[in-house]
This record gives structure tokens, sequence and C-alpha cells, in this order.
């Protein structure tokens, strides 16, 4: 290694301009680096997504979860499966082994759901979601206004949305919570039946006008004229207009009827005809259009979620960066183009920060800069105070900031991004960095007192020392080295860590082999009373070399060493005592790792939490609403809350999620005591009458929860409900460290179970498929088809007349307007499962333990 020196001397010019390039190219990078929270971590998993309103837990388990988990869990690099299913939403997550390319895997998914289509509920539609901590979103906003949320919503994605999306660095911006505008049908009972006419009318003159073909070209003079075959429906009058003609089989129509009442008489009618040639033909009936029949308007669905802030109605923004964009860059861009656009929007409207990235990355990163100022500045300082000398402190104080900026463009090579752990590395290797440099000028100042040139002294200095400090980093960097290589999320999250530690050390060792012996070739000079020594007067250079040698040994350090090296040196008793010290403090502090607290990353102390209050299953949306309103009181009340953003029944920034769910995002003062702040909110949720179960997330944090899980599986319900009996009696009373115990096994929730009669039915001239399709449409009607109205595809939706929301209301349900309900089914109350887990095809139970600060030790032991 010491040639590096003789190369570097030989080339000091060369080495000049290198240090030169690497300080611009350093300072460059390390200004321009994306800056993230912590590191990007590509989660090996794909999750699919599937809705279907008003289908109990257990119909989607079966006519969805279950055909969806087994297609999947046979591809490629998939190591198992896990779901969870409630009322109206399924959620498959696939688990892929680490490195697996999740692109592919995505591609993949779809062609497997896509074999399995015709398998699921034909309004099933399933959403598949991939991707890692770069997909969590780089600002989440919370709109609200005087407006009508309709209105708001248009105005925001004519006006601000294409805005945010032309900021540098942004991927998608997702405008959540916005009612989805639709064409609803409501047709008149009365004015079908005098028209002969049902509501299956409607459906089949839809669906046979509107039909646009190309028909080719023909020719005028010298023109030459495409040819379009029919009009296409593009407007509500135009589909107003829609002629309806009576079905074939004349269900509710009377002219139909009598006319096939009266068949024979029409036959004689027709002979006789021949002999009255004076008699009039029958008249065709009067077209029908279905404004006759029907109101047509444009108008929304009914919501099944809600979104407000402060407890105002409002509609949520959610910004995602590019996966090489800067989020502290997009977040400034965000806050720009706001303050352009939205005083734009009208009706009052505000925009509040629900989540947003980049000031506490701005903060992180800026505190340990200070951090690693004030260690470089003490480092310097140390040296001084031992070295003594200007010169030797400023040589190693220069190969400091070198070797970071060295490391920085390590870092870019790697596509390493700016984040706390890098920075955490960083800061850890200031102290590092400079002891090799220090190694190496210190002993070159002292073959300078030997009498030696200074070429000489830096070559011989440099090859006394060279192979102890390669040594010492190699050590250092073996020492990191294998966290670079655990497997899992752990390893993903912190080989950026472990690496930068490594290009750090590994750029000190270069520096001190090459850069700093030029650097002491042209900064430092012989000690004074060497300007006339002679090199090649060998007496004398003995003489200065005994004197060196003399001096350092009177020094207060070497008294005070010298004296202690030969206490555990001397004899061999006292070698051997020494040797056991060391064993017996590397035995002790081995049985100290007990008391160290262990955790995955900690509390990030952002100013922002995340609560999700679960309710009883079975609550309705506008209870929940109700209950939430109480609960964001409660927050509001608490010292140091600034916003609360919630959502009702679409989970976490409308992202799934049942009715009976209430999440928060709140904002916090940034001043306060996060941790003590998140009890007492909790506190106050907890205090509520009836608050349901009151849950923490930590909003940024890639796991979300420092819980302790136990999965259990067993092949009835009645097994699993035994051993979750069993674990939760266990862990009763709560352990030492613990919190809480909670179990997902949920109480069953009443169920109206509709069970059609078969022989009822048939006499009636129904079949179970028809009664149940009749029922499910009154309940949840579905969209019968689309138009395209001002360049949006909208669903066509029939109203099902009066809405079904009372038990008493199913009872007295009438079809096709005459049939009781219940002449044809029984429609009885069961209990059902709210919720259903599985892991790789098995149910589960999940019992969490969660710990009562952020050392999971106590939990994992509970466990």
């Amino acid at each position: 290694m010491n040639r590096l020196a003789t190369l570097s001397l030989n080339n000091r010019s060369f080495i000049a301009l290198v240090c030169i390039a690497v300080s611009i190219i350093g300072v460059f990078i390390m200004s321009t680096m994306r800056q993230e929270l912590i590191p990007s971590v590509s989660l090996p998993q794909i999750q699919v997504m599937t809705t279907s309103p008003g289908s109990s837990s257990e119909q989607v388990q079966d006519r969805i979860t279950a055909p969806v988990e087994q297609s999947l869990s046979g591809l490629e690099n998939v190591e198992g499966t896990s779901s969870s299913t409630q009322a109206g939403m399924s959620m498959v997550t696939v688990e892929l082994t680490y490195g697996s390319d999740v692109a592919r895997a995505s591609n993949q998914v779809d062609a497997a759901l896509s074999r399995i289509e015709d398998q699921l509920p034909q309004d099933a539609d399933p959403q598949v979601i991939s991707g890692g901590t770069s997909d969590l979103p780089a600002v989440v906003l919370s709109v609200s206004s005087d407006l009508d949320p309709s209105d708001l919503a248009s105005r925001l994605e004519s006006s601000v949305t294409p805005e945010l999306e032309r900021v540098d660095g942004v991927s998608s911006v997702a405008l959540i919570g916005a009612p989805e505008e639709i064409v609803r049908i409501t047709p008149d009972e009365d004015a079908l039946e005098e028209q002969g006419l049902t509501e299956n009318d409607i459906t089949t003159a839809l669906d046979a006008h509107g039909l646009s073909l190309p028909g080719g070209s023909v020719t005028d003079g010298e023109r030459t004229l495409d040819v379009v075959l029919g009009q296409s429906v593009e407007s509500i009058e135009s589909l107003e207009q829609i002629v309806l003609m009576p079905s074939e089989d004349g269900a509710g129509g009377q002219d139909q009827q009598g006319q096939q009442d009266g068949a024979p008489q029409g036959q004689e009618g027709q002979a006789g005809q021949f002999e009255q040639p004076d008699a009039q033909p029958q008249q065709p009936a009067a077209p029908v259009t279905l404004d006759e029949v029907a109101a047509v308007e444009r108008t929304t669905q009914d919501a099944t979620s809600i979104s407000r802030t402060n407890g105002r109605e409002s509609l949520v923004l959610m910004v995602t960066a590019t996966v090489d964009g800067n989020v502290v860059d997009v977040s400034e861009g965000v806050e720009g183009v706001l303050a352009d656009t939205l005083s734009g929007v009208g009706g009052n409207a505000e925009a509040d920060v629900v989540f947003d990235q980049a000031p506490f990355i701005q903060e992180s990163i800026l505190a340990l800069a200070e951090e690693g100022l004030l260690g470089l500045l003490f480092a310097v300082g140390v040296i001084l105070l031992f070295l003594r000398r200007v010169r030797p402190t400023v040589v190693t104080a220069i190969s400091i900031p070198t070797s970071l900026l060295i490391a920085f463009i390590g870092m870019y090579v790697t596509g390493y991004t700016l984040n706390m752990l890098t920075l955490a590395a960083l800061t850890i290797s200031i102290g590092r960095v400079v002891d090799d440099s220090i190694v190496v000028i210190e002993n070159i100042t002292r073959h300078l007192a030997y009498g030696k040139t200074k070429r000489r002294a830096i070559l011989d200095g440099v090859k006394e020392v060279a192979g102890a400090i390669t040594a010492s980093t190699l050590a250092t960097v073996v020492v990191f080295l294998p966290v670079a290589v655990v497997a899992g999320m752990a390893g993903e999250l912190f080989r950026p860590f472990a690496l930068t530690v490594g290009i750090a050390m590994m750029s000190s060792l270069l520096v001190a082999l090459t850069i700093v012996p030029v650097l002491a070739y042209w900064f430092l000079k012989p000690p004074k009373g060497h300007e006339d020594l002679d090199p090649e007067d060998a007496a004398q250079v003995t003489a200065l070399r005994e004197e060196a040698e003399t001096k350092e040994e009177s020094t207060w350090l070497h008294r005070m060493y010298a004296p202690v090296l030969r206490l555990v040196l001397d004899t061999l008793p006292r070698r051997l005592l020494t040797v056991g010290a060391s064993i017996l403090v590397l035995i002790g502090t081995v049985f100290l790792i007990p008391l160290v607290n262990l955790n995955f990353l900690g509390d990030t102390g952002q100013n922002i939490a995340s609560l999700t209050q679960t309710l009883p299953a079975g609550t309705s949306l506008e209870q929940s609403s109700q209950k939430a309103t109480e609960s964001e009181d409660a927050l509001l009340d608490v010292d140091g809350v600034e916003t609360v953003q919630t959502t009702i029944g679409g989970g976490q920034f409308g992202m799934g999620g049942g009715g009976n769910e209430v999440s928060f995002s709140i904002t916090t003062d940034p001043d306060a005591d996060q941790g003590a702040l998140l009890d007492e909110m909790v506190s106050a949720l907890e205090a509520l009458p009836e608050p349901g179960e009151i849950e923490a997330a930590d909003i940024a944090s890639p796991t979300g929860s420092n819980s302790v899980d136990i999965l259990i599986t067993g092949p009835t319900p009645q097994d699993r409900q035994d051993a979750n009996d069993a674990v939760l009696a266990e862990l009763d009373p709560l352990p030492s460290g613990v919190a809480e115990v909670t179990s997902d096994l949920q109480a069953d929730q009443p169920t109206a179970v509709v069970t059609v009669d078969r022989e009822a039915a048939a006499q009636l001239g129904l079949t179970e498929e028809a009664v149940i399709g009749m029922v499910a449409q009154q309940m949840y009607p579905g969209a019968i088809g689309t138009i395209t109205l001002d360049d949006t595809e909208l669903d066509i939706h029939v109203a099902a007349g009066e809405d079904i929301e009372t038990f008493d209301q199913l009872r007295d349900l009438e079809l096709m307007g005459s049939i009781p309900l219940e002449d044809v089914a029984s429609v009885e109350e069961e209990l059902s499962r709210p919720t259903i887990a599985t892991q790789d095809g098995l149910e589960t139970v999940t019992v969490s333990i969660s710990p009562e600060g952020e050392n999971v030790r106590p939990a994992t032991d509970a466990a």
C-alpha cells in the first residue's frame, strides 16, 4: 500500500487536480442529491384489492378472496399469501422472495387474474397494488371549501391537479373522496305500466341504441365522403329520446296480452279481410321515448366514505413523487402551485397539510449536518491539542471533508440518497475517517524530526503505518459488512447505512495513502534547528534522532502510558490477568445485551400521527360519522393538536376500509413531545363513551406498527376460538412492559339472509336466480351501461325506487311491483363473521402484543 504514496509524490500535480475535481463534483452532488426520510425499499409484495358492495364477508371470501388467493399462490417466486376479507371488500397480499422483480410479478398477477375473470362476480374489479417506501406519498393535502363536494372536485381537477402534475418530480396526483358522477334513470312505475313496459325494457333499449359503426366511403362528384352508420349517445337529451320497445314475452304489457288472448279471433279477422276490402289495417302503437316513462339526470353516486378536515367536509389530494424525484423539491413545488391556483377555486377553499415528508426531512438532515460539523470541529481541536502544530492539523482537517466528499460521490454512483440512515452513517464516519490521516501525518512528522529529507520522511512514515491503517480500516468495514447482506426488510433498509460507512472508510484510507502525503510534502516543514542539517552526515542525523526519541519519551502522554504498559506486561501473571479481565469484560457485555432496547426503527419524532377507530361490526356509515364527530372534538381539544383529517369508511387516505372504520391523520405542534402527545390523544378517544378499538400507527414507517403478532391457525372456527382464548388467558394479567393485547377475532355480527323458496317462486314463474337478481337490483343497483358526457365516461344507473335501509323495509319489499318478497323467500337474521383472515389459504386469528414504549423486547418475550 505504501507504493500509493510513492505514486502520489511522483504525480503531485495530478493529485492536486484530482482533489480539486473531487471537491467540485462532491459539493455539486451533495447539494443536488435526492433527499428522503428513509432509504427507498422495494417491498417484495403485491396486493390485490377487490370491492363488492353489498356482499357479506363470507360471500366475499367464497366468491372473490378464495379464487384470487388460490390463483396467485402458484406464481413464480411466491413465498406465501395472506388475505383479509370484510363485508364488501377483499384484500389479498402476495409475499415474494426478496430480490424478485416486482414489476414482472405484477404482470404475472394481472395475467392470473384475467384467467379467473369468469369465476368472479360481474361487478368485481380487482386492483393490483405494488410498490415500496418510495411510493409513500410525498405530500397529502386536505382541501375544504363552502362548495358542493362534486363542484369542488370538478374545479380541483380542472385547475389544480394539472398544475400539480407538471411539478418536476411528481409521478401522480390522486383526488380522493370526490363523489363519483353518474347518470341516474328514475323510472315512473305508473307510466311504465300504462305503456306496457318494464324496467328491463329500459336496459334493453340502452343496449340497442347509441351504436356507431364505420360504413366505408362514397363519392359525390369530386368529393369523397366517409359513411358513419348510426349515432352515439353523447348528451342527456339524446339519451332521453331513446325509444323503448316492449319485450317479446309481454311481461306487464296489456296490449300484448290482449293480442295473445285474441289470437284466434285475429286470425279469423285476417281471413275476413279478404272478404271486406274496405277494412282499415291495425295501426302500430305510438313510439315511447325514455323521458316519457323516466326521469334522466346527471348526478353523483351515493357516498361510501366521508372525508372531513377539522369537522369541515373536504377532499384529499395525494401527491406521489417519481422514483428519482426529490421529495423536498416536490413539496416546495406543490406549495407554490397551491399558492397560485387555490384562490381561483373559489368557495373559500383552504388546503391543510395532512402529511408532508419535506419539513421533517430538512430538519433531520440539518440536525445531523450540525452534529457532523460539530464532530469535525471537535476532531480538529483534539488533533491540534495532541500534535500541537498548526500545519499537521490543517493537513489532517483537509482530509476529513475530502473523504466525505469522495463518500458522497460513491453514494451517488451506487444510487443512494441523502436520508436519515445514510446521514447517520456519515456522522459516525467523521470520527473514524480522520484516524488514518492522523496516524500517517503524525508518523511523517516524527520522521521529519529524525533529520530525514522531506521525501524520505514521508515515504518511511507511510511505509511503517500503511499496513496497520489498512488492516484497521478493513476491519471496520468488515464489521459493518454483514449488515449489508442481511435478508428481509431489515437488510433492504440498513444496507445503505452499512455500505455508506464502508465507502467513507475506504475513502479515508485512500486519502491517507495518496492525498495526505502530497499535502505533507507541500505544507510540512522540518523542525526548528534543522535548517542547516546535512542529511548525508550520518553522525549528525543519529544525534538528532536520539534527541527526538528522548524528547518523545519525556512527553506527558508517554510518561502516563509507559507505567501502565509496564504494569500489565512486565510479568506473565500480569499478562494473564490482563487477558482474563478482557474476557470478563466481553462476557459482561454479552450479559448486558438483554438490557438494550430492541426496536426496528423507533419513533421518528415526526409531528404527524395516525389513529384508527374501529367501531362495532355492522355500524352504518351515518352512525360512524356521528361517532367520528365526537372523536374529532375530543382530539381538537388536546393541547398540541393542530389539524385533524378524518376519513370515515375509506381507510387511510381513502384506501380501503369498512363503514365502521374511522381513520384520523393528525398534524401536531412540532415542538411538542410527540410520544406523550400521542398517548394523550389515544387516552382522549378511549375516554369517550363506547369508543370502539383505538389503534395508533406510524404513518411514515414502512412497518406501521411495533407490535408483535401471534398467528393462530386451526381446522375449525371453534378450534381457533379456543386457541385464541387460551393465548389471551396466558397473557392476562399483562406482562411487564406490555401495554395491551388485542385479537382480531371479532364477535359475529347480525346479517339479514334472504333464502328463496324454489317451489313458491316456480309457481309464480320465477327462478331462484331471478328472485335474487331482483332483490340485489333493489338493494344495490349496478351500472347498466356507460355514456360519454363532456369527454367523461359516466356509468348509467337505474334507480330502484325507495331505498331499502331497514330490516322491515327488506321484509316488505315487493318484486315486479306486485309480488311480496316473503311470498317467494324467507328473510331471517343470522350471525356471520365480520372479518375473515387467511394465511396461505388457512383461516387465521392474529393476537397482537403492543409494548408500552419503543422497546419491543418485552412483547417478544411475552410472545
